[in-house]
């Protein structure tokens, strides 16, 4: 049904009844303004049904059907038959008896209410198919949220008290969009609500079928709560963090995600929570290889990853979408996956890989045996739109070579027809204490930060060559 209504979103866009849209980095619609047509008809079609409190005494108050919060709370009671109510915004405490005589509603808006404790009652509205708790003070959800088997969409966002989920979320079959994300101060790569440590997913929440937003999933050992859950969520759509992957013991496991054949993911950061004090065996390579995501994939973070190397999907032939990457916290990589012939990567970000000596032709994606061996030089590029490069927290990290003064296979020096970042503008290096030297072919380069770097030559490397700078820092 999204999709229909998006169809029709898209109808009345083209004809300008929806105007002034504005996208995410994804192109996603995020806000729109109505033409005053179409709200002028909304209103007049609402009228009789919206609470009015123009027309409290008056014959029509028995049709009211959406109270909202324009609406005065201190009126709510007026209410002829307020069993015939379906949509209600409050922004105050409710109580057990205010929510059995609203018995009907469809939709229930309590976010920002401040409210610190849900009634139980909650699961005596049947009918309710959204219900949104964001921003409120809410430190448990009660038990009997889980038997309202016809909520769709679900929102607990910015509940910063939030402990945990019910256990039996697993039952709430028509559920297809949960919310639970933090926006307050925090990283934009899987960013969550609730904070607590020993936080555990509700149990089989592979039973959602229709689900289609889940924005984080914390991997558990019980069974019930392992990564397999996800293998039957085949409709996920949007962002996806997956937590706690140390807890998947092989590639055949985290294979059973399924994360392939899930076409309408375009966000995924897969992160990992090691204690190495315990000295327990380390398989990452093996799982984030069982967790190759579809080509669709345009946004991609690997946090706190410990193998050596990465899996072979990280090409352009099997990510030829992705336009943001981070990897970080990967101390034990002693090279860069072959990101240079990314064709819509935009940026990228380069963290904590503290084994790292040398960045070079690999990065690039380029076979230096096959430079000079044709004539169609000038037509390759690395990193062909990327727009902002992060080098940080390498403290091994001595060089970092161009491919200007690669060798041929003709003993030449012919490196000079690879255009290297045709289009990067902004460029951060940090804490990269005993880096020596840096390509110098930034062609458009407007921004240039250089901080915890000892030697001089990598700055005057890069201002070798620059005519576009517009901002200088350097740190030391």
């Amino acid at each position: 049904m999204e999709d229909v209504g998006n169809k029709f979103f898209q109808l009345l866009l083209q004809n300008s009844l929806l105007q002034d849209v504005e996208l995410d980095e994804h192109n996603n619609i995020t806000h729109c303004k109505m033409h005053d047509l179409v709200h002028d008809l909304a209103g007049d079609i609402l009228k009789s049904k919206l609470f009015d409190p123009k027309s409290v005494g008056g014959e029509n108050l028995s049709q009211v059907r959406y109270f909202g919060w324009d609406s005065p709370s201190n009126q709510i009671d007026k209410i002829n038959e307020p069993r015939r109510l379906c949509t209600l915004f409050w922004r105050s405490d409710i109580s057990k008896d205010m929510l059995l005589s609203f018995q009907f509603l469809r939709v229930l808006n309590l976010s920002e209410s401040g409210i610190k404790k849900l009634s139980a009652s909650i699961g005596k509205l049947i009918y309710l198919r959204y219900l949104d708790l964001s921003n409120t003070l809410i430190t448990a959800l009660p038990n009997s949220i889980c038997k309202l088997y016809n909520l769709q969409t679900f929102r607990v966002n910015d509940c910063s008290l939030l402990k945990e989920l019910p256990d039996e979320m697993g039952n709430m079959i028509s559920l297809r969009h949960i919310y639970y994300k933090s926006y307050r101060d925090t990283p934009s790569w899987g960013s969550w609500c609730i904070s607590n440590e020993h936080f555990q997913m509700p149990l089989n929440m592979g039973q959602l079928t229709c689900l289609q937003t889940l924005q984080f999933f914390k991997v558990g050992s019980e069974k019930g709560r392992q990564i397999e859950e996800l293998g039957c969520l085949k409709n996920l759509r949007g962002e996806l963090t997956i937590n706690s992957l140390q807890l998947v013991r092989n590639r055949e496991e985290a294979g059973r995600a399924y994360l392939q054949e899930k076409p309408n993911i375009y966000k995924l950061a897969y992160l990992w929570s090691h204690d190495e004090s315990e000295g327990c065996e380390i398989n990452d390579e093996y799982v984030l290889d069982g967790l190759q995501p579809h080509p669709n994939l345009e946004n991609l973070a690997v946090v706190d990853y410990l193998g050596t190397r990465f899996p072979s999907w990280f090409t352009e032939e099997l990510l030829p979408n992705l336009v943001k990457l981070k990897l970080s916290g990967c101390k034990k990589c002693k090279e860069i996956p072959s990101l240079g012939q990314l064709k819509f990567l935009r940026h990228l970000e380069l963290i904590g890989f503290h084994e790292l000596e040398c960045v070079g032709p690999k990065f690039y994606g380029v076979e230096v045996n096959n430079i000079g061996s044709s004539s169609n030089n000038a037509n390759i590029q690395v990193f062909p739109l990327l727009k902002e490069l992060v080098l940080k927290d390498m403290p091994s990290l001595t060089e970092w070579k161009g491919m200007e003064l690669l060798p041929t296979r003709t003993g030449g020096r012919d490196g000079l027809g690879v255009r290297m970042f045709p289009v990067l503008e902004k460029l951060i290096i940090s804490k990269c204490p005993l880096l020596k030297s840096t390509p110098n072919q930034f062609e458009v380069l407007r921004e240039l930060e250089i901080e915890g770097v000892d030697s001089e030559m990598p700055l005057l490397n890069l201002c070798s060559n620059l005519t576009s700078l517009v901002k200088l820092v350097v740190e030391v």
